[in-house]
């Protein structure tokens, strides 16, 4: 069990999450990636009451396996670069994926689920899902506010109120079976 991880440096360091390893944090995040470090979270639990993983840099965040969860606010801030092929990303009461800035989301599997909005965008960002279950258990899956592209295919989108909302000016590409 770790307590919370900070990777703030100007290098490119990195942290693999995998097996049955835990980090936790009750009060604040559990991993800042500031800088351009890579998080791997293959298995094992990322957990915290704020921001699971805050990704504030260019940084690259992954996630194949394990868990991802916030229980107050958001499971993955992103700034740069998120890759989601797998595993559980949740948020309890907010936001799974909140994406800021320029950020890249790119979801290829795994589940996001939120009480509020599943994957959230917010400026110039990109987002792409090929596949995967996106939920939200009390408003909306997908919500695009800024000017970012968001572009969907063959995945599983699903809420109590809206699937997918444009309210900015970014343009949003449906295909497949979604």
């Amino acid at each position: 069990l770790v307590k919370a991880i900070n990777l703030s440096n100007s290098t490119y360091g990195s942290l693999q999450v995998k097996d049955t390893a835990q980090v936790v944090s009750v009060g604040n995040n559990a991993i800042d990636n500031l800088a351009a470090g890579s998080v791997s979270v293959l298995s094992g639990t990322v957990s915290a009451s704020d921001i699971a993983i805050n990704n504030t840099g260019t940084g690259t965040i992954s996630t194949s396996g394990g868990s991802v969860t916030s229980s107050n606010n958001i499971a993955v801030n992103n700034t740069g670069t998120l890759n989601v092929s797998g595993g559980n990303v949740t948020s309890s009461n907010n936001i799974g994926i909140n994406n800021t800035s320029a950020g890249k989301v790119t979801v290829s599997g795994g589940t996001i689920t939120a009480r509020n909005v599943a994957i959230n965008s917010n400026s110039s960002g990109a987002i792409s899902i090929s596949k995967g279950d996106i939920k939200s258990t009390g408003d909306m899956a997908i919500k695009n506010t800024g000017s970012g592209s968001v572009s969907i295919s063959d995945a599983n989108i699903d809420a109590v109120k809206d699937a997918i909302n444009i309210s900015g000016s970014g343009n949003l590409q449906v295909t497949g079976d979604s």
